[in-house]
């Protein structure tokens, strides 16, 4: 019977002791540089989940190429329209899966503690995950966004120059996904150079593509490739 107390006592220690509420910081933040430290924060889940799901609402922006002009009457879906609306659907999917790429390689290279680590209450639950807690660098969250952001504005321009709606466009595609950036520091998953990479990939893939493909770098002869095993050029002579 003793044998049982103690081992239930025990078992009670150990769960209090790795509980969320009760967990110091497992890393020292002064082994990060001067810049991220002053902005390292305590893991914040509401944070976390409404970044995600902004982050998933910018990713449908690219739908406004084709929504906003229906209503103004500028889009008109005839087989012309539907031909280019599934161009711009590819040409996003290679700008979404450049920047995911890029990402991807990123985590597997390069291991960074995220910043909860560095911080009392450092969520159990995100710990367990599959590593997911060691691969700070570089914010897919900020990637995806700007990647949606860039895409859209660049894209829009192109197709509308006299739209009155341009800059509408543009000022609330790049400010949702500045809003992702700094949720995902507030909520502790990334430090700031994580987002700001995460940024500029994301605006670099978003907007090669349709630069490429809308005639602007070096005409009809050059074009980008993405899948998620490979990330081609190709130039036609």
């Amino acid at each position: 019977m003793k044998k049982i107390i103690l081992s239930a006592i025990t078992a009670l220690c150990i769960t209090l002791s790795v509980s969320p509420e009760n967990t110091h910081a497992l890393f020292n933040k002064n082994d990060v540089n001067a810049f991220d430290r002053q902005f390292i924060t305590s893991y914040n889940k509401k944070l976390d989940d409404v970044s995600t799901v902004l982050s998933i609402a910018q990713l449908m922006s690219p739908s406004l190429l084709v929504i906003v002009p229906t209503f103004t009457g500028e889009y008109k879906w005839d087989k012309d329209g539907w031909i280019n609306a599934g161009k711009l659907g590819v040409m996003y999917t290679e700008s979404f899966v450049t920047g995911l790429a890029l990402k991807e390689l990123a985590k597997y290279l390069i291991e960074r503690k995220r910043p909860y680590m560095y911080k009392d209450g450092w969520p159990l639950d995100e710990y367990k995950k599959d590593g997911e807690w060691n691969e700070s660098f570089f914010s897919g969250h900020t990637t995806y966004a700007f990647t949606a952001a860039s895409f859209t504005s660049y894209a829009f321009c192109k197709m509308y120059p006299e739209s009155d709606f341009k800059i509408p466009v543009i000022a609330s595609s790049f400010a949702l996904a500045t809003t992702v950036g700094i949720m995902r520091v507030s909520s502790g998953c990334h430090f700031v150079t994580d987002v700001l990479v995460g940024a500029a990939v994301g605006t670099i893939s978003g907007f090669l593509v349709p630069f490429l493909q809308y005639d602007c770098l070096i005409g009809d002869n050059a074009s980008l490739h993405a899948s998620p095993t490979n990330l081609s050029f190709s130039f036609k002579f």
